[in-house]
């Protein structure tokens, strides 16, 4: 019912708007999107399909319908997918961005895992505190940490470049989640950490994403939000992990997400400014 102002953002790219609307992919590009977005989806397949399937059987829908039924969406989430990005491949090769969705994906899925195992782990490493305790825990020192993280992370950007202080954060943040992979007292400390430095992350990837979108932001904003579905694809793998060894080699899976986190802030600078070069890339 409010009246929301419309969204603009400055287009930084310098090409003209007759170049811009005859940019399309070439063959090469072409068969690169098709190869991601084929591993895209089969990589989604595997965690739709049960919960699909869960869908079907609650709903005592016909069980001869589900296999095409399945097999129909994500062939056309498939095909509907390749023909955005190669309508709107202006936007999509703007490395900063696609790089962007990507970050941001790896973002919710380290927070996910931590978030999720934060009370498996206090209890793997300390067996004298009950999950009631470590739920309090989890609470009171985790989320403070990382209310007070994102507090003193605002702060910081407002006197830094955005994307030094995510590089930064994400650099902490891996170091912090090996000695949390040690275990140990050391371990629950620096797991805790990475609430604090794991804080600025998804609001400074999401800004440094859409800069310089113009017409797109819209779109593109959409887009890098749905990429949280990290979050729901991370931690299984991080629960399987920890099934077959133990919690705090599950932790490998964030440490991997802040290392990616971390190349993209440092690199960030460099592909912005390539994409505001006029001409194809």
């Amino acid at each position: 019912m409010s009246s929301v102002p419309d969204l603009h953002s400055e287009d930084e790219n310098r090409s003209s708007p007759s170049e811009t609307n005859r940019l399309k992919p070439s063959r090469a590009q072409l068969a690169v999107i098709a190869f991601v977005l084929a591993a895209v989806c089969g990589l989604l397949y595997f965690f739709i399909a049960p919960i699909l399937g869960l869908i079907w059987t609650l709903l005592h829908m016909n069980e001869a319908l589900f296999q095409p039924t399945k097999y129909s969406l994500l062939v056309g989430a498939y095909v509907a997918a390749f023909f955005l990005i190669s309508k709107k491949w202006d936007m999509f090769r703007r490395r900063h961005f696609t790089l962007g969705i990507a970050a941001q994906f790896f973002c919710v899925a380290a927070q996910t895992s931590i978030f999720s195992f934060c009370v498996n782990y206090i209890l793997e490493n300390d067996p004298g505190v009950t999950r009631l305790q470590a739920s309090k825990w989890l609470g009171a020192i985790g989320f403070g940490l990382f209310m007070g993280g994102r507090l003193c992370g605002s702060a910081l950007i407002s006197q830094f470049k955005p994307e030094r202080v995510l590089t930064a954060y994400a650099g902490v943040s891996v170091a912090l989640v090996a000695v949390t992979m040690g275990g140990g007292k050391a371990g629950l400390y620096a797991m805790f950490g990475t609430f604090f430095f794991m804080s600025v992350m998804f609001p400074t990837i999401f800004a440094l994403g859409i800069r310089g979108l113009g017409e797109y932001t819209k779109l593109g904003s959409s887009l890098i939000v749905m990429s949280i579905v990290g979050g729901a694809i991370a931690a299984p793998f991080v629960g399987h992990i920890a099934d077959m060894y133990s919690m705090r080699t599950g932790f490998v899976v964030p440490l991997v997400c802040f290392v990616l986190i971390a190349l993209y802030g440092s690199t960030w600078a460099r592909f912005s400014r390539l994409d505001s070069l006029p001409g194809p890339r």
